[in-house]
């Protein structure tokens, strides 16, 4: 059984602070997906962090955005486990086609499992 802790997206998991976001951007390494682009660096904590960035500009309803960004969090809560202590920003690199909410939960969720296992991939 998990604890609480474990099972959360507390708020030290988060990443907050805009310098945090940069020190993640300066180190470029980058996984690009269907249309997110997965930063991701080292980090001194002995667990991973996440960071979000998905723009207006590629989805213009709040609703389209909070689903991805539901999907994204509820991903890396439940693998946060297996993820090594990285810093991680997801953000969203191009619009896609209109679809329904359904189709780009699916598509989301798609791609952050994709992005995910090439960075373990890389880890062994």
């Amino acid at each position: 059984m998990l604890s609480n802790e474990e099972s959360s997206f507390s708020k030290r998991v988060r990443l907050l602070n805009p310098s945090e976001f940069d020190q993640v951007f300066k180190k470029r390494m980058i996984k690009r997906g269907v249309f997110l682009t997965l930063h991701y660096s080292k980090n001194d904590f002995d667990y991973p962090r996440l960071g979000l960035v998905i723009a207006k500009k590629f989805f213009k309803k709040a609703v389209q955005r909070n689903a991805i960004k539901r999907i994204l969090r509820e991903e890396f809560r439940v693998r946060k486990l297996q993820l090594s202590s990285n810093d991680y920003v997801f953000r969203a690199h191009k619009a896609l086609p209109p679809m329904t909410l359904t189709e780009l939960k699916r598509i989301t969720k798609t791609d952050v499992l994709d992005l995910f296992n090439r960075i373990e991939r890389n880890d062994k």
